[in-house]
């Protein structure tokens, strides 16, 4: 019984030690180094040491509370990990991502605070593996992928259209629209891109188009007695098999009759 009770009474003090979140400790020892102005916001250089004190994690540039230059993260020994380049508190110039041996590993490119421009894709060799380009945020066709021999990727999912006609029974006329090889998650658009080289929906003349089960139906309804001949756009955004983000697209005659 003794023993039982002195659980009791031990309990709430470590329940409340548990929740006190990190030791004060183990803060100290991570030192976090910045000037702040007169409304106590972040200004200056501010660094972050590990719980070491000697291992530097992180330096970020601030400008009156906003990252506004240069942010880097550092492996353990020393050697950069990240550079970005923000401007008023959004990324806005390069971003890059080094492999642990020094070399760049990824550079994306960025303006006001979305991707626009090239974002290339390195080996621990030094060799492309991936470049792809966007337009304000926008992913541009045109992925390319390259093996370790240097040799560009040519083979990629076809785009598969099957249609269905069930104008006698409610007017509508469907395409089901997947890839050849199955991904879990893609975005499907379709309509008319009139020669743009990129998809936005609010621009441009298409619909998304939701996937369900790998496969995204585009429903037309027909009117009795009319009929429709339209060459559509059939747009797929994927992830390949590297992890790369990649654009395809079809044309599509869509043609059919309600009479």
């Amino acid at each position: 019984m003794k023993k039982y009770l002195l659980i009791l009474a031990l309990s709430p003090a470590l329940f409340f030690s548990a929740c006190q979140g990190p030791s004060k400790s183990k803060e100290k020892k991570e030192a976090k180094t910045a000037t702040v102005d007169e409304k106590g916001r972040k200004h200056g250089l501010r660094k972050i040491m590990a719980p070491d004190g000697k291992t530097l994690k992180s330096t970020v540039n601030y400008n009156h509370g906003k990252k506004h230059g240069k942010a880097k993260t550092y492996y353990a020994d020393g050697k950069v990990k990240t550079e970005i380049d923000y401007f008023n508190n959004v990324k806005h110039g390069d971003s890059k991502w080094f492999h642990q041996n020094g070399k760049l590993y990824r550079l994306t490119t960025f303006n006001n605070g979305k991707k626009h421009g090239p974002r290339k894709t390195y080996g621990r060799d030094g060799k492309m593996l991936a470049e792809m380009n966007y337009h304000e945020g926008f992913l541009k066709f045109g992925t390319k992928e390259f093996m370790t021999t240097g040799k560009e990727r040519t083979k990629f999912p076809k785009i598969v259209i099957t249609p269905e006609n069930n104008l006698a029974s409610n007017n509508t006329y469907s395409l089901h629209i997947k890839l050849s090889q199955p991904r879990k998650k893609f975005k499907v658009y379709v309509g008319k891109l009139k020669g743009a080289d990129h998809v936005n929906p609010k621009k441009s003349q298409v619909k998304d188009v939701t996937v369900v089960g790998g496969i995204a139906t585009f429903d037309v309804t027909i009117p009795k007695n009319k009929e429709v001949n339209e060459l559509l756009d059939v747009v797929v955004e994927y992830s390949t098999r590297m992890g790369n983000p990649r654009l395809d697209s079809r044309k599509y005659r869509l043609k059919a009759s309600n009479f």
